[in-house]
């Protein structure tokens, strides 16, 4: 009986940090990614729109609420505050 126990606990502790090692990579590519935008934004490429999209798909992904918050503002942040030095109106929005 207390052999079984142990187990169940030791199997508890190694799904709950296999759990948060999943969302620590999670974390860290969404980290990654926030980085790869500033540089996309200096200078942009065919596929910036798409890579920004799928940016946001993997914030709104984030199991904790908290960092959805965080890295939804930080994103917000890092697109809105970019000055583009295009005149055309098509091409800034693009």
């Amino acid at each position: 009986m207390k052999k079984g126990l142990a187990i169940l606990i030791l199997m508890g502790v190694f799904s709950t940090i296999d759990g948060c090692r999943k969302e620590d990579r999670a974390v860290l590519e969404v980290e990654r990614d926030m980085q790869e935008t500033l540089e996309r934004l200096a200078t942009p490429r065919p596929d910036s729109m798409l890579f920004g999209n799928r940016l946001a798909v993997k914030i709104s992904q984030l199991p904790d609420r908290r960092q959805r918050e965080k890295y939804r503002d930080m994103f917000e942040k890092i697109v809105f505050s970019t000055r583009f030095s295009s005149e055309n109106y098509l091409c800034r929005v693009q």
